[in-house]
């Protein structure tokens, strides 16, 4: 058999599970992220995120993921400032992406950081999970113009907002899945909001 036809028929299989659970799952088993409390500070040249994520995936995911299909989050902060009259000012904003892999072979999962190429092991859904969850001090650079205006924040001063977000990326998903997939594999948090003084 080619490999060509061995990569649709596990395509197939996928799709099936997706469908047949996604048809059957109660509302407790949509998954959700969910964010714990959430911690940005500008040293400098620096701004540095702290919060944690509760992650809980869809059962028709879940399957996915254990038929072999790897999973891609996108972790998103923005930082604005307000304006009197006019759309806010974009200052800063950046992306992460963590993918979740299940290894059948050994019965494992990885989460890997994919900018920083960091890569964590567990034994367990449940583990890997709060792993993926456990956003540790993440540091980004910034540029001049935006060291300037992220370091004219004062206690008093309410014009900064923060927005931060994750969600489960259907893009990376193998091309041929994508669009099967694309409309029953959806998982993202609410936007988490909050002033920066």
């Amino acid at each position: 058999m080619s490999v060509f036809l061995l990569a649709c028929l596990v395509g197939l299989v996928v799709v099936a599970f997706t469908v047949y659970y996604s048809e059957r799952s109660s509302p407790d088993e949509q998954g959700s992220i969910e964010f714990g409390d959430v911690q940005l500070r500008v040293n400098t040249d620096v701004l540095e995120l702290q919060t944690s994520a509760n992650v809980q995936l869809p059962t028709n995911v879940q399957n996915g993921l254990h038929s072999g299909v790897p999973l891609t989050f996108v972790l998103q902060l923005d930082v604005q400032q307000l304006r009197s009259f006019w759309f806010p000012a974009s200052i800063f904003s950046a992306k992460i992406h963590y993918t979740v892999t299940y290894y059948e072979l050994t019965r494992h999962y990885r989460v890997s950081t994919v900018e920083s190429n960091v890569n964590r092991n567990f034994r367990s859904l449940s583990s890997a999970l709060s792993g993926l969850g456990e956003i540790a001090t993440l540091r980004f650079s910034l540029e001049e113009e935006q060291q300037k205006a992220l370091n004219s924040i004062r206690p008093d001063n309410q014009e900064f907002v923060g927005t931060l977000s994750m969600r489960l990326s259907t893009s990376t998903l193998p091309l041929s899945l994508q669009p099967l997939l694309r409309s029953v594999w959806k998982l993202t948090s609410e936007e988490y909001r909050w002033s920066i003084t």
